[in-house]
């Protein structure tokens, strides 16, 4: 599982070494270090997308970084044949939130053509998001009685 922290709350989505990085369950913390002294920051997990971030590349990255390829491969065969209901039932939940992560990480893109992340909204300074995507709406409207 990826894993970072940081001493301010992150960026959501982030190039590194070339890839698109989704920061998630990002949760503020407190702790005392070596010296005694009290820190805060906030940790997260995050998963590494090459080329566009859709929706479901999004999911399938999550589901990843909680589970092995081998442990997803064998809770869905066990969905599929309907034995090990705790295990389904944890994938069942991970599946939920992996798709409410991906469906609110989507949210916060100014393109929301194709499900495709563009530009993330953070990166625009101070826009009403609503009065964004009115725009967005209107503006496609009028290109297409062009």
């Amino acid at each position: 599982m990826k894993t970072g922290q940081s001493d301010h709350y992150p960026e959501i989505i982030v190039q590194s070494a070339g890839l698109n990085q989704v920061r998630y369950d990002i949760q503020p913390f407190t702790r005392q270090n070596m010296d005694g002294k009290t820190i805060s920051g906030y940790s997260y997990k995050y998963v590494e997308l090459e080329g566009k971030i859709t929706k479901i590349k999004l999911i399938s990255a999550i589901i990843r970084n909680e589970f092995t390829e081998e442990d997803e491969s064998t809770l869905i065969n066990n969905l599929l044949s309907k034995t090990d209901t705790e295990g389904n039932i944890r994938f069942q939940e991970l599946k939920d939130k992996a798709e409410k992560i991906a469906t609110e990480i989507m949210a916060i893109s100014i393109n929301i053509k194709e499900d495709e992340i563009i530009v993330p909204i953070e990166t625009v300074p101070k826009i009403d998001k609503e009065q964004l995507i009115q725009n967005w709406i209107k503006d496609k409207l009028v290109g297409e009685r062009k």
